[in-house]
């Protein structure tokens, strides 16, 4: 018979369990078509059963076996179905069946089976036939399947439901670490067949606790448990084998019945290292529990089911417990004690100007304020005022200084201290054409300053050198001054004098530009010497005529553009010019014009020409030569290499495109210009015209004269006597005139 698992009623009947024997082991082939319940064919598979068989007739065979039992009936052979279809027989049907068992069986009988599928149509049919003849002798007893009507209990709970309605049990572990129920289990076998309302119990006698099966993982498997294993939480079910002397038969089990525990598998662990950081932290990580839910409290009195955190710097203590709901009553707890959040430690300062500004004039004291103090590891938790003091930020003299900021001895959450640093600097000054920030040091009695420091340009990287600063003249700029991010350096016109550069004051690779009169000043000037000699010491002319007088104290590199000119006396009225020649002006295959001649320069007026000293002949530091070097031949140029009176009845200054008579002695010729020296014993006009010699080429033979007399000149520079009769292009006065 089938046992039923869930603590269900058992469907069962009575069974012989003495040895039965029988005469023949099968069905006889004589057996009559018109008398028998089937059809022929199927008669071969019917077989008696064993003695086995019919004790073990359990759920298995049941389902694939229809059981028929035959017997006398006065004449006929009578039979019965025992429950072919799975299905579970009533309490009266039982009863019924059990009565026919019992008077068959007091007659000679067979007990045969075959297939459920060949018997399917026919379990309910009933027929007679002729029964063969054979001796049959069966020797039997009746007793009960205990799988049919025999309810477990457990602690007085039955066990016969399902789902939510199945009971629960409690454990909690032991000394030795074993789950075991609060109050021991107590099992009872009642046997529901014979009273549904008042079920007998099962006197212990009858029946052998067998094992204990709890489901494993996947749900599907029962395993077999030592009766020593403790109750680990999970799904159960008894069995229950009756004894060999019990009126009972069989094996029941019990439904299914949940073991759960209420315990704390894993305990929390206390945070270390727990530093104040103006967050909210837990104390401890997440415990684990079976059985229930976790709840947490930081004063044993008020819990939570969440961790508890907290901010503020301290030593704390957790509780927590396991309980199954809101309303548990259970008062067990277990706590850690001293989990500690340390004050946090200063980390950094900050102020609102690290950089104080030294007033010269009413030297006052000056406050570094703070601005800013964090603490923390990452210095990310900002700091209150009123958490810390503030020493050593108030100083008066220039120079380098640190405050010390300290966590007051009463801070609840901060501890320990940081030091800034903060400086009393010069007073940046600024130059108004560009708006560039300098410090100077200034000599109050001698009205001068030196540029200590020149900032980056607000915009660009040119910077103009101021000739003066607040009413004191610059005389010098000191080393490291300037930042490598500037490119382009103006000098101020200072007049004979040049600004003393130190070594290093200014980027090397910065281009210097200076005044025409002190290019050869900044050029040899030791202190600019990377500059130099990169070639990046520079003067732009734009002269106001096409003609111009040169001179300088160093080579100068001539643009393409520009024509460099001696020049000859013709008569004592005219001077003519000559190109200066390729070869005359090359070095090492550039246009350079050497120092310390008198050149004429021959332009478009207007037009700016840029001449850059070339460091090809003088070493930078070497002393200004003002000789005349004389290096182009016949030349009535004198080079002015500084600032110098002429005598007036030898000396000539180019004027308008003339050179005219020097008139006094009272002032200057500019430096790097050039004067025309009358020659020894020569009695000249006090004006002289300027013309094209043989050595001028092209159109640079043109004459820009503004003498109101009517001069004419071929094309190729040759002053006419007259105004020209023949057809042609002339020049007259400078400029071009055609003749019809």
């Amino acid at each position: 018979m089938t046992l039923v698992a869930l603590f269900a009623m058992t469907a069962g009947a009575w069974a012989n369990i003495a040895t039965i024997e029988f005469s023949k082991e099968s069905v006889p082939g004589s057996w009559k078509n018109n008398f028998t319940p089937i059809s022929p064919d199927y008669l071969p598979d019917f077989k008696p059963a064993t003695d086995a068989e019919a004790i073990a007739w359990d759920g298995a065979s049941k389902t694939n076996k229809t059981i028929l039992i035959y017997g006398f009936d006065g004449e006929k052979v009578k039979y019965v179905n025992f429950n072919p279809t799975g299905g579970y027989q009533t309490r009266n049907e039982i009863s019924s069946l059990y009565d026919f068992y019992e008077q068959v069986m007091e007659n000679n009988c067979i007990v045969c089976y075959t297939t459920f599928a060949v018997f399917l149509n026919d379990t309910k049919t009933e027929a007679s036939f002729d029964m063969p003849t054979y001796d049959l002798t069966v020797d039997y007893e009746l007793v009960r399947d205990m799988g049919y009507g025999v309810g477990v209990t457990v602690n007085g709970e039955p066990t016969w439901g399902e789902g939510d309605d199945s009971p629960r049990f409690l454990v909690k572990k032991n000394g030795e670490g074993k789950y075991q129920p609060e109050t021991p289990f107590v099992f009872e076998l009642k046997d529901l067949f014979l009273d549904q309302n008042n079920p007998p119990v099962l006197a212990q006698s009858d029946y052998t606790l067998l094992k204990r099966q709890r489901l494993d993982e996947d749900g599907t498997t029962w395993n077999d448990l030592a009766e020593t294993d403790d109750y680990q939480p999970g799904i159960y079910c008894i069995a229950f084998m009756a004894t060999e002397t019990s009126a009972y038969d069989g094996t029941v089990f019990s439904g299914e019945f949940e073991i759960y525990a209420k315990n704390i598998t894993v305990d929390p662990v206390a945070a270390t290292g727990l530093v104040y950081n103006g967050q909210p932290q837990a104390l401890a990580s997440e415990a684990e529990c079976e059985g229930g839910e976790m709840r947490y409290s930081l004063d044993g009195e008020t819990w939570s089911a969440q961790m508890p955190t907290v901010t503020d710097a301290g030593t704390y203590t957790l509780y927590y417990k396991v309980v199954t709901g809101d309303d548990d009553p259970d008062t067990d707890y277990k706590k850690i004690e001293n989990i500690v959040v340390a004050k946090a430690q200063l980390a950094a300062a900050t102020l609102v100007n690290a950089t104080l500004i030294y007033d010269t004039f009413n030297h006052q004291p000056l406050t570094a304020e703070v601005n800013a103090v964090t603490a923390g590891e990452d210095g990310n938790v900002d700091v209150p005022a009123e958490d810390y003091t503030v020493e050593g930020n108030v100083q008066t003299d220039m120079g380098d200084y640190t405050a010390t900021i300290t966590a007051k001895a009463g801070s609840k959450n901060f501890t320990g201290s940081v030091n800034v640093d903060f400086s009393i600097v010069k007073e940046m000054l600024f130059v108004d054409n560009d708006n560039v920030p300098v410090t100077v040091t200034a000599d109050p009695e001698a009205q001068t300053v030196t540029i200590d420091e020149i900032g980056k340009p607000l915009s660009g990287t040119v910077i103009h050198i101021p000739a003066e600063i607040n009413g004191f003249k610059v005389t010098k700029i000191a080393a490291g001054a300037l930042g490598d991010e500037v490119t382009d350096i103006y000098m101020p016109d200072t007049g004979e004098e040049p600004i003393l550069v130190e070594a290093g004051a200014f980027p090397a690779s910065a281009i210097i530009h200076t005044t025409l009169a002190l290019l050869d000043d900044y050029a040899l000037m030791s202190g600019l010497q990377p500059n130099y000699e990169a070639t990046k010491v520079m003067t732009t002319v734009t002269p106001a005529n096409r003609y111009w007088s040169f001179s300088c104290g160093v080579d100068v590199l001539l643009p393409e553009d520009l024509t460099a000119n001696r020049v000859e006396l013709i008569n004592n009225n005219e001077v003519n010019y000559n190109n200066l020649t390729k070869e005359q002006l090359d070095m090492d295959g550039e246009r350079v014009l050497k120092s310390n001649n008198g050149i004429l320069m021959l332009g478009e007026a207007g037009k700016a020409y840029d001449l850059v000293a070339h460091p090809g002949r003088q070493a930078s530091g070497s002393a200004i030569s003002t000789d005349d070097a004389k290096d182009y031949g016949t030349n009535l140029l004198v080079p002015v290499i500084v600032p110098t009176h002429f005598e007036p009845a030898d000396y000539y200054v180019l004027k308008n495109g003339q050179f005219c008579a020097i008139e006094d002695n009272d002032s200057k010729t500019p430096a790097c210009k050039a004067v025309l020296k009358k020659p020894a014993g020569a009695a000249l006009a006090r004006v002289l015209n300027i013309v094209a010699g043989s050595g001028v080429t092209g159109l640079d033979a043109v004459i820009d004269t503004t003498a109101d007399n009517e001069t004419w000149y071929d094309l190729n520079g040759r002053k006419l006597d007259e105004k020209p009769t023949k057809k042609g292009l002339y020049i007259k006065n400078g400029k071009k005139v055609v003749m019809k």
